[in-house]
C-alpha cells in the first residue's frame, strides 16, 4: 500500500498556482493497482471505497479540485487527524467531476483525502 494510504502517512502537495486553467491531471492515484485501502475515515460526502491523503499549506482560501472518468472520486479537507477520525470535515466535494472548495485561511494547515468509491478505479486528479 502507498505511505498516504492513512492520514498520518499524508504526504505533501503543490497545486499549481492561483488562477492556473485545471484542465492537465497534476498526477494519477492508481488506486487499482498500488495497493491503495479505505483508511476507515469517512466523509459527509460519501464513503469511500479507497482513499489517500496529502497535506497542503493553504496558499488561497479555496482549491479547485478535478476528477478524470465517471465522476466516482471525491476530495474532503480537515483541520487534522483527529478532526478526520470524527468526521469534522471543512469541506468536502463529491463524487463528481470538479469543484472548488474554501472554508479555511490562508496559512493553515490541511489534510487532504482523495476517495474513491469504486474498488478498481485508476483516477487523474488535478488540484489548483
Amino acid at each position: 500500500m502507498p505511505a498516504n494510504d492513512f492520514c498520518a502517512g499524508a504526504i505533501p502537495i503543490t497545486p499549481s498556482e492561483a488562477g492556473a486553467n485545471c484542465t492537465v491531471a497534476s498526477f494519477t492515484l492508481p488506486f487499482s493497482t498500488d495497493g491503495t485501502t479505505d483508511s476507515g475515515v469517512p466523509t459527509v460526502c460519501r464513503e469511500p471505497v479507497k482513499d489517500q491523503w496529502f497535506t497542503w499549506t493553504a496558499t488561497t482560501d479555496g482549491l479547485n479540485f478535478a476528477s478524470s472518468l465517471d465522476n466516482s472520486a471525491g476530495i474532503a479537507i480537515f483541520a487534522s487527524c483527529d478532526a478526520a477520525n470524527t468526521g469534522q470535515a471543512i469541506s468536502c466535494f463529491g463524487p463528481l467531476g470538479s469543484g472548488v472548495l474554501s472554508g479555511w485561511d490562508i496559512g493553515d494547515e490541511l489534510l487532504i483525502q482523495i476517495f474513491d468509491r469504486r474498488p478498481t478505479s485508476t483516477r487523474d486528479v488535478m488540484f489548483c
